[in-house]
């Protein structure tokens, strides 16, 4: 379905974009840093990597066709929910993703620019 095909692109680049911006501080807007904005955009990104699984663009392949923008999503939701209390969360998960968020905003900037470019290739 082209809508789900749209809201992984659309979200994978704002989700993306915020966890680089938590780095870089590119744009300095207040709604950025607010937890509830980020709970609510990590849950519609999970979401949508959850439904990319299984709803796939022009490919054949279910659960493959559409790999890495569902788990570039589902990443990046999942970042975005628990990265407020990194004191709760067991530390290798701290180690290798919180501390790295930049590089998943980026990888998931990556990845929806691909999807956005070629829609119909395996894994993306």
């Amino acid at each position: 379905m082209l809508q789900f095909y749209f809201l992984s692109v659309f979200f994978n680049l704002i989700a993306g974009f915020v966890l680089v911006n938590d780095k870089k501080e590119l744009i300095d807007l207040a709604i950025l840093k607010e937890k509830t904005f980020r709970i609510v955009l990590g849950i519609i990104c999970a979401v949508t990597g959850i439904i990319k699984l299984f709803v796939v663009v022009n490919s054949s392949a279910v659960i493959v066709g559409d790999l890495l923008p569902a788990v570039a999503g589902m990443l990046a939701g999942l970042l975005l929910v628990v990265q407020d209390n990194p004191e709760k969360l067991p530390e290798w998960f701290n180690r290798i993703f919180i501390t790295n968020k930049m590089i998943v905003g980026f990888a998931c900037l990556g990845v929806a620019l691909l999807h956005f470019v070629f829609p119909g290739a395996l894994f993306l």
